[in-house]
């Protein structure tokens, strides 16, 4: 039985050495191929694209599905619009604008808007996104958020993308969670990114973009950001959260 034993105890040890040499190596590859995407986000000085949103309840029979554009320019301007409807029927449009003075977030659902100060470099502008756009302003540093771990590869569309999750330390009042980044494997660009987001009456939900038609030579100007919310919106003094619902998709007041 000794003998048994200690076999056991070496062979145990191989095992977890052997296992924890693959996830160094792991996230070793994870980290190159994740610093490789957001070194060439980072790069541009312009992109556009064009994104999906689904928004799916793991534990329940709902989707939500909405389309968007993204054009973002150096070093602080944003717009992303997101329209769609919820399952029953009620009109989305989002709009989250930075004209390089303020930050505009605008809800069609309530018609509110907020306005916020700008920094004028930013890492990151809240919103419905994490690295697939946040990287073009924050590049690498955005790792020092987390740990990214290669998962293997997969396809989105006919383009094959190497699969990376990201572990998120929590920061911000933000509690720690998961990303998952599909990163193409000859261009090294961000097609899909998949997340945990918040939601009430305890609803699981995860939500996932998917990126097409991405453009890092566009050619956009400071006009191109400029952004008045619609006349009878009304100003949001609160700051702005997102709020899922298992019914539709609001903000907070």
């Amino acid at each position: 039985m000794k003998t048994m034993q200690t076999v056991g105890i070496v062979v145990g040890s191989i095992l977890m050495a052997f296992g924890s040499a693959s996830q160094a190596v792991a996230d070793a590859k994870g980290e190159k191929i994740m610093r490789e995407a957001l070194v060439k986000l980072n790069s541009a000085q312009a992109m556009t694209a064009k994104f999906t949103q689904t928004t799916v309840a793991p534990d329940q029979p709902f989707k939500l599905t909405l389309n968007g554009t993204i054009a973002v320019m150096k070093a602080n301007y944003i717009r992303v619009r997101i329209t769609g409807e919820t399952p029953d029927h009620k009109k989305i449009e989002r709009v989250y604008a930075s004209n390089g003075a303020e930050y505009i977030t605008y809800f069609g659902e309530n018609s509110t808007y907020r306005k916020d100060r700008l920094d004028p470099k930013p890492q990151e502008f809240s919103g419905e996104w994490e690295a697939e756009v946040d990287g073009f302003f924050g590049g690498v540093d955005l790792l020092k958020r987390g740990i990214p771990v290669y998962k293997g590869v997969d396809k989105v569309g006919s383009v094959p993308c190497d699969v990376i999750t990201f572990n998120a330390t929590p920061r911000d009042g933000v509690a720690a969670r998961v990303m998952t980044y599909y990163i193409g494997q000859k261009d090294h660009l961000f097609y899909r990114a998949s997340y945990p987001v918040p939601s009430t009456n305890n609803v699981r939900l995860t939500q996932t973009n998917t990126l097409s038609d991405i453009n890092l030579s566009a050619k956009l100007s400071v006009k191109d950001f400029a952004y008045t919310p619609p006349s009878g919106a009304k100003p949001l003094r609160r700051p702005r959260e997102v709020i899922r619902r298992n019914d539709s998709r609001r903000s907070a007041f």
